[in-house]
């Protein structure tokens, strides 16, 4: 849910900085 949410819109920057690369590379996978 939390990795749909960030491919719309990009989360908080906190969490965003923290997940950046994860999601990044998630969102690439994707």
């Amino acid at each position: 849910m939390q990795l749909r949410n960030a491919r719309g819109a990009m989360p908080r920057p906190a969490f965003d900085k923290s997940q950046m690369q994860p999601l990044h590379a998630e969102n690439n996978r994707l």
